[in-house]
C-alpha cells in the first residue's frame, strides 16, 4: 500500500473487474502470456482495469507485439510497455541464479535437441537481462574444449553486442564516460561447463591466493600502521 499498489494477483486466476485502477502486468514475453492480458479487454464496455502498464522480464519479440497490436482497445490504454530486464532471481546481495532446476538435464541429456537449444536461449536471455541490470558489458571467456561453454558464450556476446546497439541509453562500467571509468573496470564473464570443468576450482584458487597475501601481510606490519601521521590498526579480511 505504501507504493500504491492495492493488489497483486496471478494472471491466470479469475480475478474481480477493477476498471477505475490502472494496472501493471509483469510477465512472460509470450503470445500465451499476452493473450490472457488482452482478454482483460476483449469487451471494450467492461474492462478489467484501466490504463494499462505492460512490463517484461526479457527481450520482446515480434510475434508478442503483433497480438498486443490486434486488441486495438487495449493498445489505447497501454501508458507504458517496457522491457525490464529483470529475469533472473537476486537471492543475496553478490548471488542471483535463472532458477533453472532442469537446466543440467537439457544441457547433456542425448537425444532432445529442441530442449538443448530452447535452454541455451534461455540462458543467454537471462545473462543479457543481468548484465543490462548491473550495467555490465563484460569481456567473456570460456573453456574452449567445451561445446557446451563456448556455444552459449558466443551467443551472449552476439546478444549482448545487438541489445547494446539498440539500446542506445545503455551505459556500462568501463565505457570511459563521465565516471564510468576505462576499460580495467570492464567486468569479466567466465562461462564453465559443469560436465569438464569443476566451477568451484578458480574460486578455491582465489581464496588460497587472498588467504596468503593476509598472512604474508600479517607476518610483515604486525603492529600498527602509522597511515598519514596518524595511528591505526591493520584491516582484518575474514574468509
Amino acid at each position: 500500500m505504501e507504493e500504491g499498489l492495492a493488489l497483486v494477483e496471478g494472471l491466470e486466476k479469475k480475478r474481480q473487474p477493477m476498471p477505475e485502477l490502472e494496472v501493471i502486468y509483469f510477465v512472460e514475453p509470450t503470445v500465451a502470456s499476452v493473450q490472457r492480458v488482452c482478454a482483460d479487454f476483449a469487451d471494450p464496455s467492461c474492462p478489467m482495469y484501466g490504463d494499462v502498464h505492460l512490463f517484461f522480464p526479457r527481450h520482446i519479440g515480434e510475434d508478442v507485439v503483433a497480438e498486443v497490436r490486434r486488441n486495438s482497445f487495449l493498445v489505447s490504454r497501454v501508458k507504458a510497455f517496457t522491457e525490464a530486464n529483470l529475469d533472473f532471481l537476486a537471492v543475496e546481495p553478490s548471488v542471483c541464479h535463472f532458477d533453472m532446476p532442469g537446466a543440467f538435464r537439457d544441457l547433456y541429456a542425448p537425444g532432445d535437441g529442441g530442449r538443448l537449444e530452447a535452454c541455451k536461449a534461455a540462458i543467454v536471455e537471462r545473462l543479457v537481462t543481468l548484465c543490462a541490470t548491473l550495467n555490465e558489458y563484460p569481456f567473456i571467456r570460456y573453456v574452449r574444449a567445451s561445446s557446451v561453454a563456448s556455444d552459449i558464450a558466443n551467443r551472449a556476446q552476439d546478444r549482448l553486442n545487438a541489445f547494446a546497439a539498440v539500446n542506445k541509453t545503455f551505459w556500462f562500467h568501463g565505457d570511459g564516460l563521465a565516471d564510468h571509468g576505462d576499460q580495467s573496470r570492464r567486468a569479466t564473464l567466465i562461462v564453465l561447463d559443469r560436465a569438464g570443468v569443476d566451477p568451484l576450482v578458480p574460486l578455491l584458487l582465489v581464496v588460497a591466493f587472498i588467504r596468503t597475501l593476509i598472512f604474508a601481510l600479517r607476518k610483515a606490519y604486525p603492529k600498527k600502521l602509522p597511515v598519514g601521521g596518524i595511528e591505526q590498526k591493520p584491516t582484518v579480511l575474514a574468509i
